[in-house]
C-alpha cells in the first residue's frame, strides 16, 4: 500500500475568517474560564487599525495546525506614535512541531514594529530571549491595607459613568479603548492631577497592570490605597513594580511570579511596557 504523503505546511497571516479552524487549537489549552465568545476577541479589530491581523497559521491542505496570536496596537513612546504587536497563544499540533519556527520569524524581521509578550510560558519566554528579546517587568508587589491621613484628600471613581463625566482627554483615548472588555477601571484625582487605573478581579484581590501616570503612583499611591482597597472590598492589590519606579510602599512584599514581560525593540531606549494592549485586558485574564 502506497503511503500518503502529507502536506508541506505553510506559514501565513491569519484572517478573521480562520477563526473556525483555530478555535479547536485554542480549546486544547483546556481553560475552561474563557468560553469561545472570549477567544473570538482576539480575532477582532477592536482599535480598527490597517496593520491588524489576529495571528499567524500554519496550514497543512485546508487544515490549520498551528496558530499564534497577534494583538495590534499604536502606543506613544516619548512623544512618537510606534505599532505594537503583542503575541499571544503559540500552539502547533505534535506532528508539525518542527515547524514552529518558521511562524515567528515573519514578525521578528519585521523593524517597524515593537514586540511584546506578556504571559510568556517556559518554552516560549526561552525561545523568545534567543529570538533577542529584552526583560521587562517581573516582580510584582503585594500591597495590604495601610492608612493614611491624606486619604481623604482624592476624589476616586469606580463606575464607567463617573469616570467618563471626570476623565480629561489625555486619559479618555486609552479608556475608550479598553471600557469595553469588562475589567476594573479606576479614576483618581488630586487637585488638577489625575490618573487612570486599569486591572482585573482576583479572589480578594485587584491586579494592578496599567497607571496612566507613573510619576503619580509613586508620589501618591500610599495615600490612597487603603480607601481604594476599601471600595473595591479587597484584602490586597497585586501591582506591577514598574509602575510605581521603585517607590517604597509600607505594608508590601515583592513577589515574582511567572516570567517576566518580555519586548524586542530596534529603539534604542523604551521604558518597561505594560500590558494594556494584551491579552490580559482583552481576555480579561
Amino acid at each position: 500500500m502506497t503511503e500518503i504523503k502529507k502536506n508541506k505546511p505553510r506559514v501565513r497571516q491569519a484572517e478573521i475568517e480562520d477563526f473556525d479552524k483555530v478555535y479547536p487549537l485554542l480549546q486544547t489549552m483546556n481553560n475552561t474560564r474563557l468560553s469561545r465568545a472570549d477567544w473570538h476577541r482576539l480575532f477582532e479589530n477592536h482599535w480598527q487599525l490597517d496593520e491588524f491581523s489576529p495571528g499567524i497559521v500554519l496550514q497543512s491542505g485546508e487544515d490549520i495546525v498551528g496558530y499564534i496570536g497577534t494583538i495590534y496596537s499604536i502606543q506613544n513612546v516619548a512623544g512618537t506614535e510606534q505599532l505594537f504587536c503583542n503575541l499571544t497563544t503559540w500552539i502547533v499540533q505534535e506532528p508539525y512541531r518542527s515547524h514552529s519556527f518558521m511562524m515567528i520569524l515573519p514578525l521578528v524581521r519585521n523593524k517597524n514594529i515593537i514586540l511584546t509578550s506578556f504571559s510568556s510560558n517556559d518554552v516560549t519566554y526561552e525561545v523568545y530571549k534567543k529570538l533577542g528579546f529584552k526583560d521587562g517587568n517581573q516582580s510584582k508587589r503585594l500591597v495590604y491595607r495601610w492608612p493614611s491621613l491624606r486619604g481623604s484628600q482624592y476624589r476616586i471613581h469606580s463606575d464607567l459613568q463617573s469616570i467618563e463625566q471626570s476623565i480629561n482627554a489625555e486619559n479618555r483615548t486609552v479608556f475608550d479603548a479598553h471600557k469595553a472588555f469588562g475589567n476594573t477601571y479606576i479614576l483618581i484625582q488630586y487637585q488638577e492631577q489625575q490618573c487612570l487605573l486599569m486591572g482585573v478581579m482576583g479572589k480578594n484581590v485587584f491586579k494592578l497592570y496599567y497607571a496612566s501616570d507613573r510619576d503619580f503612583m509613586c508620589q501618591h499611591f500610599k495615600h490612597f490605597r487603603n480607601r481604594l482597597m476599601a471600595l473595591l472590598k479587597v484584602k490586597k492589590m497585586q501591582v506591577d513594580e514598574h509602575l510605581l519606579k521603585g517607590g517604597f510602599v509600607w505594608f508590601s512584599r515583592r513577589v515574582n511570579w511567572g516570567n517576566p514581560y518580555q519586548y524586542k525593540t530596534s529603539l534604542e531606549h523604551l521604558p518597561s511596557p505594560s500590558p494594556e494592549y494584551s491579552e490580559i485586558f482583552l481576555l480579561n485574564m
